[in-house]
């Protein structure tokens, strides 16, 4: 794994950033999705930039990274903020 200045982060370190409420989202598919969810409820974010291939990942494993984010993760992500999004229903309200 990837450090500061060329040496290896201690595992304790990568732990809690790969943790729920950590910065680094290496998880499964539905993991990354709720906490981009989760990040997207509590900053109000309409933007997510990810960086993919830290590490030296080999160029198969980058690359089925980025095919998770485009088929799995985003669709579910863009419905879900749009479906929070919406404007209310206007019948539901009374109006």
């Amino acid at each position: 794994m990837p450090g500061t200045h060329g040496r290896p982060l201690p595992r304790e370190a990568f732990d809690a950033w790969a943790g729920p409420r950590g910065a680094l989202f290496a998880a499964s598919p539905q993991e990354v999705i709720e906490r981009i969810l989760w990040e997207h409820e509590l900053l109000g974010h309409d933007r997510y930039l990810a960086q993919i291939g830290l590490g030296g990942l080999p160029f198969e494993a980058t690359a089925g990274s980025f095919e998770l984010l485009a088929t799995e993760v985003l669709p579910v992500v863009r419905r879900e903020i749009d479906r929070s999004t919406a404007a209310p229903d206007l019948a539901i309200l009374g109006g």
